[in-house]
């Protein structure tokens, strides 16, 4: 039985991608903060506090039968959250070098889960080798940056490195402030919602089911490299909050609103040609189906 490890275990797209991996005969030894709520006899649970200074030993102890790790986890700070720069960097930059530079020196595959939020222009279907920021205000998407940089270095003298930047991620684990998340709690009560300049809200969503199909991928056909992963194609909110409604049997009012506001969200659309052309990967998961998935506490 092959042996896969995985950081970030207790996290939405964690959780996603043990389930699938489980279903699938592989021994799972997965780590993360706080234990998931997965009981199986081929998972194996550790500790690990990403925060701290990961030593080599302690790497090889977990992790030294794995063919493949896969770094998940990360900080993802709220909007209001205060949060100092050294504690996102440790986490989302030194702890991903180290388990990156674990990998090579002990010829795993790593597969580094990084984002859509890279790229320079939001407003359009980013290809892999389209321009990324050179710095961002947000101390997240810069952590992110400067992760894949360091990762890029490390990989001047090649080694089994795949980079897969994902789109705006959604399904069962989804934190309550979200978006979807909000959508659903607000309509299942029958609130009103309101849409500000819904002509600006399209957004590129791909299941954490999704992901975690491509991820395995990567691992059975031995694919490195950078890939998008993302849907088919965008959707704007009020599809979004109609979808929910229909679901929901919710007698809300979706009202249309105009802003002088010039904020717009960033779109996270990718191109996927090429995941589909390397990886033999295809989004499969239309976003009702997602939303049926989360309602119900389906990961598979």
């Amino acid at each position: 039985m092959k042996h896969i490890g995985l950081t970030g275990a207790s996290g939405l797209l964690g959780k996603h991608v043990i389930f699938l991996l489980l279903k699938k005969n592989y021994k799972v030894i997965a780590t993360s903060k706080k234990k998931p709520s997965i009981n199986h006899k081929n998972l194996i649970w550790k500790k690990m506090d990403l925060s701290k200074n990961l030593e080599n030993s302690s790497l090889k102890k977990i992790y030294e039968k794995v063919i493949c790790l896969i770094h998940i986890g990360a900080f993802v700070p709220h909007a209001e959250e205060k949060v100092g720069l050294k504690q996102i960097n440790q986490i989302n930059v030194i702890s991903s070098l180290k388990l990156a530079s674990w990998s090579k020196k002990n010829n795993k595959h790593f597969i580094f889960i990084s984002g859509s939020v890279l790229y320079k222009n939001q407003n359009s279907k980013n290809k892999e080798i389209s321009p990324i920021l050179k710095n961002s205000e947000n101390s997240y998407i810069n952590s992110k940056i400067l992760a894949e940089r360091k990762l890029s270095f490390l990989n001047k003298n090649k080694f089994k490195l795949t980079v897969l930047r994902v789109s705006s991620l959604y399904g069962f684990g989804i934190k309550k402030k979200k978006l979807i998340s909000n959508l659903i709690r607000k309509i299942s009560i029958g609130k009103d919602i309101s849409i500000y300049n819904n002509n600006k809200t399209e957004v590129n969503f791909i299941h954490a089911k999704d992901v975690s199909e491509a991820i395995l991928n990567c691992i059975k056909y031995k694919k490195f490299g950078i890939f998008n992963i993302g849907g088919n194609k965008t959707l704007n909110f009020f599809k979004i909050a109609n979808i929910i409604k229909k679901e929901k049997y919710s007698k809300s009012k979706i009202f249309l609103k105009k802003s002088k506001s010039n904020e717009t969200l960033n779109r996270l659309d990718v191109n996927i040609k090429k995941s589909k052309k390397i990886l033999n990967w295809k989004p499969k998961i239309e976003f009702k189906k997602g939303l049926k998935m989360m309602i119900k506490k389906q990961c598979i």
